[in-house]
């Protein structure tokens, strides 16, 4: 399975009335002090999964990395990203974009602005693409490039809803560390419902219905909610 740190990072590096901010290009971290009246309210949803059982995790990762390709393909970028990760498309596609050549990490600012951008060009990607339509985009070269050992069997691939949550998320991560320095409670909570909706409704992270959560209660109050 490809898995992330995240977890793994705060069971170790969390302190106590702080968010952990985790970046993995460069590898640090920072501890975002919450505002003191801030609460968050912790709900399971009652379904499990055995990430390392089935290839669903591993789908998402594969369709991240397929559109990401096909936005580089869209843009004109002929060169390889540094990897497969949809953040080093983005660096890519704004140096396409400015015709300036960038070294090093964005500026919390530039990056602000460009995952705008990045979440608008990924309406232009296919809602949904077979494997024969990316072969014949892509390369089929390209296409087993992006593949893991267990998704080898896939046929057919969500390739905007995917992009569209990596960037606006990666959006609503720089936004909720700027609410949290202003101790703005309405916006933080605002944002993680913006967070667990895109989870549920574009990253389709729980496909039973009967576990979704009405966010209109509590999306116009200062209230956190978590689902796991």
């Amino acid at each position: 399975m490809m898995g992330g740190g995240m977890d793994q990072a705060a069971e170790v590096l969390a302190v106590d009335g702080g968010a952990l901010r985790i970046d993995f290009s460069p590898l640090r971290f920072r501890v975002v002090t919450l505002p003191p009246l801030a609460a968050f309210t912790v709900l399971h949803c009652g379904v499990t999964l055995n990430k390392a059982a089935t290839s669903q995790y591993n789908e998402r990762v594969v369709e991240g990395r397929l559109a990401g390709k096909l936005l580089l393909k869209n843009s004109g970028v002929t060169a390889k990203p540094q990897s497969l990760r949809l953040k080093h498309v983005q660096v890519n596609f704004s140096q396409c974009c400015l015709g300036t050549i960038f070294t090093g990490i964005f500026s919390q600012e530039a990056l602000g602005k460009s995952l705008e951008e990045m979440v608008e060009l990924c309406e232009c990607l296919p809602n949904e693409a077979s494997r024969k339509e990316l072969e014949d985009l892509l390369t089929k070269e390209v296409v087993d490039e992006c593949l893991s050992p267990n998704t080898q069997h896939l046929t057919s691939f969500k390739l905007r809803a995917r992009a569209r949550h990596v960037y606006s998320e990666a959006l609503r991560v720089d936004k909720f560390e700027e609410a949290c320095k202003a101790a703005d409670l309405l916006e933080m909570g605002r944002l993680m419902c913006a967070s667990h909706e895109s989870c549920i409704y574009v990253m389709r992270c729980i496909e039973r219905w009967e576990y979704h959560f009405d966010f209109s209660r509590i999306k116009d109050s200062c209230h956190y909610l978590i689902i796991i």
